[in-house]
């Protein structure tokens, strides 16, 4: 499990702003990446905003300028947690700017890529060729297994890099999620061919990092940073030749999860399997608190309308009546 991460705020709404994460925490939010946002908008206000005992609309405004040159979905996750921290100063008394919702624009939804098998096979042989590299002396023993996990496991980022050595048994398969979105822990077996992966990697990176407490450590042994799996799949995937061959948005590692549940969906439908009973299955292990967040994939399942398509037009002739031909000469 991840450590929470303390920050040290220095402005002079410091003693709010760690009251606000503290605030959070208590909650049952991990609350370390909006927390890491409130460390740099606190050292801009002790910088440029000096002596001032609350959060004005000029500091506010200064915040959101510097970062328009951001995609607007990142845009939106710089300003949010700032929006949260005024609109709880307010709640309890204290004067502050409240940034409005309107601000920034609404965020551009991601259409995420799902890929093909074809595109998997190409990448995942491009990333067992991979070689050492005195920067990052780790990355070709960990990307291997690493981003098979994510995919194979449909994990998201976070909860891969944040796997701690002992959530994960090499005996049995067994991995324990215990850190995610609010904190919802789970549990998920790894297939056969996954875990023979996990048992070959553990063994490398032993030899070289063998005071390691992360499954995936980063060069000192402990948490990988948070770009970590991304900067991995960009570094295997932009430089093939699918990934010239992909329209719209740019695939992310991200992606993997999203491709895991739409394979599934795929293969439980063509097998004639009974969604509704195993729908709460993939959505548990998925780690999804609502089945709503798992209808998203829905829609993304190309081969599920063809075939259910071919499915209903065998129920049709069931129940529908035979138009009988007309003589129209």
């Amino acid at each position: 499990m991840e450590a929470i991460r303390e920050y040290r705020y220095i402005s002079d709404v410091a003693e709010h702003i760690a009251s606000f994460v503290a605030m959070k925490r208590a909650a049952g939010y991990p609350y370390n990446g909006s927390a890491l946002i409130l460390k740099k908008f606190d050292r801009m206000l002790a910088d440029d905003f000096p002596g001032q005992a609350m959060i004005t609309k000029e500091a506010c405004d200064e915040w959101i300028s510097r970062s328009r040159v951001l995609h607007p979905n990142t845009l939106i996750r710089r300003v949010t947690p700032v929006r949260q921290l005024c609109k709880y100063l307010a709640a309890t008394g204290v004067k502050a700017y409240i940034i409005p919702r309107n601000i920034p624009v609404k965020s551009m939804k991601y259409q995420p890529h799902v890929f093909t098998y074809e595109e998997l096979s190409a990448f995942f042989a491009e990333v067992d060729k991979g070689e050492r590299s005195p920067y990052a002396p780790f990355d070709h023993i960990i990307a291997p297994c690493l981003l098979r996990m994510i995919y194979c496991c449909g994990l998201r980022n976070s909860e891969s890099r944040n796997l701690a050595l002992s959530d994960v048994d090499l005996q049995t398969g067994k991995v324990v999620i215990r850190e995610s979105k609010g904190w919802k822990r789970r549990i998920v077996y790894l297939s056969d061919d996954m875990l023979e992966q996990c048992r070959l990697y553990d063994l490398e990176i032993r030899k070289v990092c063998p005071e390691r407490t992360m499954f995936f450590p980063s060069v000192r042994g402990g948490i990988m940073g948070m770009g970590g799996p991304g900067k991995l799949f960009h570094k295997y995937w932009d430089g093939l030749p699918q990934a010239n061959n992909v329209a719209g948005n740019k695939p992310r590692v991200h992606d993997f999860r999203h491709s895991y549940a739409v394979h599934i969906l795929n293969k439980w439908f063509k097998e004639g399997a009974n969604l509704s009973a195993m729908y709460p299955y993939l959505s548990e292990y998925l780690g999804h608190a609502h089945y709503q967040d798992t209808d998203y994939y829905m829609h993304l399942v190309d081969d599920f309308y063809p075939e259910l398509e071919r499915r209903m037009n065998a129920v049709n002739e069931n129940i529908l009546p035979g138009i009988p031909k007309t003589d129209t000469r």
